[in-house]
């Protein structure tokens, strides 16, 4: 057993331990009042700035999608216009190599139109070049003209019964070259030699 030294000993340790953890105690409770008093304050200041930046944001962020849509839908007049325009040159410069080729290979003026719509759908524009499958517009065409095409073409112009003489088909006319276009000429000198 203890005596009552030992006794009061203990007891003044502990209440020296119950004093110290008292102060500690209290200033844990004075530091976790300071922490939250400082997280319920708010900087009203810089609170207002930052709503009034997420504002300017947003109305920003509003202006450029509707930039960006208004982008698209020019984006996409523009997109079928140059389809458009594309479709319409192609057609152009598949029509004017036709016309040319059937013109060179001397088809008869009056099957023209029919010949052309007939060999349009073949054509395609590959590049900036009429083609027809695999090979170019003129190398078809003389190909063309020499087998399943000799039925459009015209019979050269010879000085048999019926023709016109001795007259290179022009009606004795004296013809001003000058003024004629290449294919022109190349009917011309092909009607002279046949």
């Amino acid at each position: 057993m203890k005596t009552i030294e030992e006794l009061t000993a203990e007891l003044e340790e502990q209440r020296a331990n119950n004093e110290a953890m008292n102060a500690k105690n209290k200033q844990l409770l004075d530091e976790m009042k300071r922490v939250k008093k400082q997280n319920s304050e708010v900087d009203l200041d810089a609170y207002h700035k930052a709503l009034d930046r997420v504002d300017s944001l947003e109305s920003e962020n509003a202006k450029l999608n509707g930039d960006v849509k208004l982008k698209a839908k020019d984006l996409e007049k523009l997109t079928t216009q140059l389809g458009e325009k594309e479709g319409a040159l192609t057609k152009l410069v598949i029509d004017d190599g036709l016309n040319n080729a059937l013109i060179s290979a001397n088809v008869k003026k009056e099957l023209l139109p029919a010949v052309k719509a007939l060999l349009r759908g073949q054509a395609q524009l590959v590049g900036d070049k009429a083609m027809v499958g695999d090979k170019a517009l003129a190398d078809f065409m003389t190909e063309w003209a020499s087998t399943e095409g000799k039925a459009y073409i015209e019979a050269p112009q010879n000085s048999g019964g019926g023709a016109s003489g001795g007259n290179n088909g022009t009606g004795g006319k004296d013809i001003d070259t000058s003024k004629m276009t290449p294919n022109e000429m190349m009917r011309m000198g092909r009607n002279q030699t046949n």
